[in-house]
C-alpha cells in the first residue's frame, strides 16, 4: 500500500466541521477518509480563513477522491442566501436601451473540460443528503449558451434553460454569461478550477487558460463579494503555477484600473501598493499513482502491433467476460482504423456480436461522448479505445485493464510522463487494482521512450515487468477474484 494513503482517518472524525447527514452519505463510498482529503476538509471549514488565503490548492494523485473534497464543501456552506436562483433584471444596453434578462446567482462554479464535469453532476446528485435537497440545491453541468444568452444543458435529448445554484461547465461558455451580463457573483461561495494543469497549460492553442483568466478577472473586480474562495484541482500543477496566474490575473485589473478584491492587495511601508497572492496548499500524496496496486508490463510490438493487440483482448475475454478495459492512442485516425479491424476480426467475434467496443477522441460530439462514457461505466461496453480526451477525470471503478497502444508522447516526440500516469490512472483508483500494459512500437524503441518508462516507473518504486501471457493472466484472475481456469 502507499506509504501516503496509510493514515487514513474515520468520517466519523469530520463530526462538528460536517454536518452529520452529510458523514452518513459520505460512508456509503467508504469508511475511511483519506488524510489529504480530511486535512482540506478540516482546513476549509474548521477555521475562519478568507482573509488571510482566498486560494486554495488541493494536489494529490489521480484516483485519490479529490471531487470529494469540493463536494463535501459545497454540501456544507450552503446556506439560505443561496437558494436564490434567477430573477429578471432590468439591464442597459450599449445602445442605452433597457432590456430585461434573467440574471443567474450562482453559489458555486467549477471549470473544466466538459466531458469530465458530467461525472461530478452525477456524484453530487448521488451523495446528496435528502435535507439538502428540500433545501432544493440543484447542479447542472452545460453545453453551450443560447441566441439570448441564457445557459442550455442537455438531458435526454432535450435542451434546458438553467434552473441551479451549482454549475458546471467550460470556461468559455461561464465567461459569456459574464460578459454578458446574465450572471451575478454576489452569492458566490466557490470558484473550483478542476483538473487546473490541463485548464492553465500555457501553449498558444489553449484558450481555456485565457478564459480561465479573463473570468477570474472579473469575479475579482467585484468587490461586494469577498467571502468567496478559489480552489484550484489537480494531480500536477506546481503551486508557484498558480501564484504566477492569479498575480497576473490581479496585475491585469491593476494596469487597467479595475477594482480589485483587497485580500490580493496591500500597501507597504511608502505606500505602494503591492499584489499578494497567499495560496495555501494542502499536502498531498507524492505519488502520481499508488505503486503497489498497479502493475505495470511491457511488450514490443513492433511487426504487426494491430495483430498483438488483438491476441492481448482475446487472452483477456476468453477467460474474463467481466473485465473492463481502456485503450489509448496517440492519434485519433488509428482508433478509427481498430474499431474496423476488430469487427473483421473473427478471434474478437464474440465482442463484436455483443456489441462491447466503444470509442471516443476528439471527434466524437458532445452528446455521442455522454453517450458512451455512460455505457462503458453501466458496464455495456467492456472494451473502450480512446485518446487521451479520457485520460484524466473519468471514475471507471471497474476498469482493471489500461493498455497503451504506444507511448505517450509530447509534441516533440518525448515520452510523456505525466499522461502516461494519467492514462494508467483510470485504474487502481482509490487502492484498487490493475494492470498496466504498454506495446512499444517501432518508434517507442527508435526514440528510447521505453528507457524512460522504466526509469520513471522504477523511480516511484512501481511493480514493472516485461509482459507475460501466463502471468497477466493470474494477475487478473486474482483482480476480478476468479480462479485460473
Amino acid at each position: 500500500m502507499d506509504q501516503n494513503l496509510e493514515q487514513d482517518r474515520n468520517w466519523d472524525d469530520l463530526k462538528g466541521v460536517l454536518a452529520e447527514d452529510i458523514i452518513n452519505k459520505f460512508k456509503e463510498i467508504g469508511p475511511t477518509v483519506y488524510s489529504h482529503q480530511y486535512e482540506f476538509i478540516n482546513y476549509c471549514l474548521g477555521q475562519e480563513i478568507n482573509q488571510q488565503f482566498p486560494v486554495i490548492a488541493l494536489r494529490s494523485q489521480t484516483g485519490s477522491g479529490k471531487t470529494l473534497c469540493f463536494q463535501s464543501l459545497i454540501y456544507q456552506e450552503f446556506k439560505d442566501k443561496h437558494q436564490k436562483i434567477s430573477e429578471q433584471k432590468q439591464i442597459k444596453q450599449k445602445d442605452n436601451t433597457m432590456k430585461e434578462v434573467r440574471m443567474l446567482y450562482p453559489y458555486t462554479i467549477v471549470l473544466g473540460q466538459t466531458i469530465y464535469l458530467k461525472q461530478h453532476e452525477e456524484n453530487f446528485r448521488r451523495y446528496l443528503p435528502e435535507r439538502l435537497k428540500n433545501q432544493n440545491l440543484k447542479f447542472q453541468t452545460f453545453f453551450a449558451l443560447t441566441k439570448d444568452n441564457q445557459f442550455q444543458q442537455v438531458k435526454e435529448n432535450r435542451i434546458e434553460e438553467a434552473d441551479c445554484q451549482v454549475y458546471l461547465c467550460h470556461p468559455s461558455k461561464m465567461l459569456a454569461g459574464l460578459k454578458n451580463r446574465i450572471i451575478n457573483v454576489s452569492n458566490l461561495r466557490y470558484l473550483i478550477i478542476d483538473e487546473a494543469d490541463q485548464l492553465l497549460e500555457k501553449n498558444e492553442q489553449n484558450q481555456a487558460r485565457v478564459e480561465t483568466m479573463q473570468l477570474i478577472q472579473f469575479i475579482l473586480g467585484q468587490t461586494n463579494n469577498q467571502s468567496y474562495q478559489i480552489i484550484f484541482v489537480s494531480a500536477s500543477l506546481k503551486p508557484e503555477d498558480i501564484q504566477i496566474f492569479i498575480k497576473e490575473c490581479v496585475q491585469n485589473n491593476v494596469d487597467s484600473s479595475k477594482k480589485v478584491d483587497s485580500r490580493f492587495l496591500k500597501k507597504d511601508e511608502d505606500d505602494i501598493q503591492e499584489i499578494i497572492c497567499n495560496i495555501r496548499v494542502i499536502p498531498s500524496i507524492q505519488q502520481q499513482i499508488s505503486p503497489y496496486t498497479i502493475v505495470h508490463m511491457y511488450k514490443e510490438a513492433i511487426e504487426q502491433p494491430e495483430q498483438i493487440l488483438v491476441d492481448l483482448l482475446k487472452d483477456v475475454f476468453d477467460k474474463f467476460t467481466e473485465a473492463q478495459v481502456m485503450i489509448f492512442f496517440n492519434k485519433k485516425t488509428i482508433v478509427n482504423e481498430l474499431v474496423n479491424l476488430f469487427k473483421k476480426s473473427q478471434k474478437l467475434e464474440y465482442i463484436v456480436k455483443n456489441n462491447w467496443i466503444g470509442e471516443c477522441t476528439g471527434d466524437t460530439n458532445q452528446m455521442d461522448r455522454e453517450t458512451v462514457r455512460k455505457e462503458f461505466k453501466d458496464g455495456k461496453k467492456k472494451i473502450l479505445l480512446c485518446t487521451d480526451v479520457l485520460q484524466r477525470g473519468m471514475d471507471f471503478r471497474k476498469v482493471r485493464v489500461i493498455i497503451h497502444y504506444g507511448l505517450p508522447i509530447t509534441p516533440a516526440g518525448d515520452f510523456k510522463e505525466e499522461s502516461y500516469y494519467q492514462r494508467s490512472g483510470r485504474t487502481g483508483r482509490a487502492k484498487d487494482e490493475g494492470v498496466v500494459v504498454s506495446l512499444l512500437l517501432d518508434d517507442d524503441l527508435k526514440q528510447k521512450r521505453q528507457e524512460k518508462l522504466v526509469e520513471s516507473l522504477v523511480k516511484n518504486n512501481s511493480k514493472i515487468q516485461k509482459y507475460d501471457q501466463k502471468q497477466f493472466c493470474n494477475d487478473l484472475a486474482k483482480l476480478l477474484n476468479f480462479n485460473k481456469e
